[in-house]
């Protein structure tokens, strides 16, 4: 008589197909709603021990040491894990590097007898190719902060009122300074003084600042409309 359950531990001795069969009817049964692409086979979880040999620091070893169960290793390989600003922004000028690398090889390798004739010239072009890329990254992806001045006895331009998104690339290779009055940033900044100003009448002016936050122009309100 044919089992309508999964193979157990007990049961005899089954071809390879009918356990698969098994496993896969069992799945579908219990685990339809979770996953299209779920395996016939169940990963193992939990604690985890394998009997294996090791170099430990007083020689080889052989014992049973802990190892990351089948779960935990496809969860790592699988789920997409969040990075940072600044990860993300140096992941992307490392890419852009790697086709500049493709498109201009290296002429040759550490070992060889003319590499500071060939290689060393081809390696300050690289870094510079970093930079130049750096800073494209940093003026697409980096937010302008914006910030407003209430008073004349304010120190600077103490309040923040807006960011204004760089998806241009007015920025690279210069600074907010030496935008002109038909830049899109400068037009984003001054739209969001002018509601500021709206919204408060102190609001003497505000102060574009640069990616690095070093540099900044000044927009006054009645200029700005």
């Amino acid at each position: 008589m044919e089992k309508n359950k999964q193979p157990g531990f007990m049961d005899p001795i089954v071809i390879y197909n009918t356990i698969k069969n098994k496993r896969k009817e069992y799945l579908k049964t219990h685990f339809s709603g979770r996953s299209k692409k779920q395996p016939w086979y169940m990963l193992t979880k939990g604690k985890c021990k394998n009997y294996e040999e090791r170099t430990m620091s007083w020689g080889q070893c052989v014992n049973n040491f802990k190892v990351p169960s089948e779960t935990k290793v496809m969860n790592e390989k699988l789920v997409v894990k969040r990075m940072g600003k600044v990860a993300f922004m140096e992941s992307v000028a490392q890419h852009k590097l790697k086709k500049w690398v493709r498109k201009h090889p290296a002429p040759c390798d550490e070992k060889d007898l003319f590499k500071k004739e060939f290689l060393d010239p081809w390696k300050e072009e690289r870094d510079k190719a970093l930079e130049r890329f750096r800073d494209s990254v940093v003026s697409t992806y980096h937010k302008l902060k914006v910030y407003g001045r209430y008073s004349q006895h304010d120190d600077g331009y103490p309040k923040f009122i807006g960011f204004v998104k760089n998806k241009t690339t007015e920025l690279f290779g210069t600074n907010v300074t030496h935008l002109d009055t038909n830049s899109v940033i400068l037009d984003r900044a001054c739209k969001i003084v002018n509601i500021e100003a709206k919204k408060n009448k102190n609001l003497i002016g505000g102060r574009l600042e640069d990616p690095n936050g070093k540099q900044g122009i000044i927009i006054i309100p009645k200029i700005a409309a």
